[in-house]
């Protein structure tokens, strides 16, 4: 931290265009109570709204605690998922020993949320990461929605509870020791849904537990990241099973058995609204990025294959 002391938790918070969130994001994160020090690194992403000037007054405002990062939108490469290299630059930005994210859109309800998951990761070692509920808002009108993190009662999760089609938490709720995932993998940049991985590569250095308690809010509107066309159609079931790919490799293949049903529904869902031809330059696409898996799987490539070509 710019004090010198080095901060408990660091608290990424990713923003663009969110003039009219951003306020709210900062001060539920600003009203936590705790017993250690935080720092928030705030990470502009060349908004032309407004945002980028109340980063900067918090900043001036909260010199020892808020550090804002800003980036231009020329910065950002053009083959990654939109705000994918800020959010990279905030994580590798980070000193605290544990790391919690709230996107600009998003905000905390409880001033002791973070003292909350803290004391939890400090007593139970075992424990690489912990997540509490998140409700889902709709924008505009303020709609509530469906609650992230409430798994009706299940409280500690291992790897093969992350491998699924719906996260298992929000990231908004979730906080995890920065020693599970101090190197963050090079494939992270390119797949949307990076938080899905995340999980995923959090729990295989300890346990996931759940603090059965809703104390954020998920902002759903049409500006948000998931409104975007990566997330819908082809293009969102594409991403998936790349994402699928690369974490079942990344984790050496110790998790096929609960990656390849979803490798194989995606890909499903592809070759029902594609001509073979398209099938074939997808298939190639996924091939060359991760030549790897379709070797180790010769009898799925050839199921592949035939879907590929078949009319």
């Amino acid at each position: 931290m710019m004090n010198g002391s080095l901060p408990t938790v660091s608290v990424v918070v990713p923003t663009y265009q969110h003039a009219a969130f951003i306020g709210q994001c900062l001060d539920g994160i600003l009203m936590q109570q705790t017993s250690f020090p935080i720092e928030v690194l705030l990470g502009d992403d060349g908004s032309t709204d407004g945002t980028r000037e109340i980063c900067l007054r918090y900043g001036r405002e909260h010199p020892g605690k808020v550090k804002v990062l800003l980036h231009e939108q020329e910065q950002r490469n053009p083959a990654h998922p939109p705000g994918r290299d800020n959010l990279i630059t905030l994580l590798n930005s980070a000193e605290g020993r544990y790391i919690a994210r709230c996107d600009g859109d998003d905000y905390w309800t409880d001033p002791t949320m973070l003292q909350k998951q803290v004391d939890l990761l400090e007593t139970r070692p075992k424990v690489a990461g912990c997540f509490n509920w998140v409700q889902i808002v709709q924008e505009p009108g303020g709609e509530l929605g469906r609650i992230y993190g409430d798994h009706q009662g299940k409280l500690v999760f291992q790897v093969q509870d992350t491998i699924s089609e719906l996260p298992i938490c929000h990231p908004a709720g979730f906080v995890y020791r920065r020693s599970a995932l101090l190197r963050l993998p090079e494939w992270l940049k390119e797949v949307p849904s990076a938080d899905l991985a995340m999980f995923t590569l959090v729990a295989d250095t300890g346990d996931l537990a759940c603090i059965p308690q809703l104390m954020g809010i998920y902002r759903k509107h049409t500006g948000g990241i998931t409104m975007a066309a990566s997330h819908s159609g082809i293009r969102y079931h594409l991403n998936r099973v790349m994402l699928w790919l690369y974490v079942d490799r990344h984790l050496r293949y110790r998790y096929t058995t609960s990656c390849t049903p979803l490798i194989r529904f995606h890909w499903q869902r592809i070759t029902w609204e594609t001509t073979p031809r398209q099938r074939i330059r997808h298939l190639m696409v996924l091939a060359g990025k991760i030549p790897g898996w379709f070797l180790r799987k010769p009898a799925i490539t050839i199921h592949f294959l035939r879907d590929a070509i078949r009319r």
